[in-house]
């Protein structure tokens, strides 16, 4: 519903001909990543059958987004596409996570696994104790250190709850 009221407010008065074009009956692909609303249209079905008619299509999208352009007959442009409110915070759709206790289970994962890479003196930040490293004992610890050695904005994903959906204690430890 979010995206087709975007669409409807945002792209709404593309078309220039005289009919009345519903601006569904363009769309060839619709793609909302982050904040932004990326469409492709088909200028055959807004614009008039003649030069003019595209290059008026083109001013029209240009004042909707300066980066807009035709390539071979489809209107390829962006809006945007603001976040979700939640609380008192804006939270992208693609990053919230479903439930407040899977955030916290995955901020525990990493500290944990932090915490075990330091025992086995194996810590990404403490690179002149490798000399000491030894093997962990256990399959628990060894499904968990790995955690520990994501990249650094994964690990802060993970312990601010930013993570994607689908990323849950049970996907990570599943993991090879």
């Amino acid at each position: 519903m979010r995206v087709e009221r975007a669409i409807t407010v945002s792209l709404g008065n593309l078309a220039t001909t005289q009919n009345d074009v519903d601006i569904f009956e363009a769309i060839q692909k619709v793609t909302v990543m982050g904040e932004r609303l990326f469409g492709e249209l088909d200028v055959a079905v807004l614009a008039d059958d003649d030069r003019l008619g595209t290059t008026r299509l083109l001013d029209r999208a240009e004042l909707i987004d300066p980066d807009a352009q035709i390539e071979d007959g489809v209107l390829r442009l962006s809006v945007a596409f603001p976040a979700d409110r939640r609380g008192r915070t804006k939270i992208s759709p693609d990053r919230a996570m479903a439930n407040g206790d899977t955030g916290l289970q995955l901020a525990s994962l990493v500290r944990t696994a932090q915490q075990r890479l330091d025992e086995i003196a194996a810590s990404p930040l403490e690179p002149t104790q490798h000399e000491q490293m030894s093997v962990p004992s256990s399959i628990w610890i060894r499904q968990r250190i790995v955690i520990g050695l994501l990249a650094p904005d994964i690990q802060r994903a993970l312990l601010t709850g930013k993570a994607p959906q689908h990323v849950t204690p049970e996907w990570m430890l599943a993991q090879d």
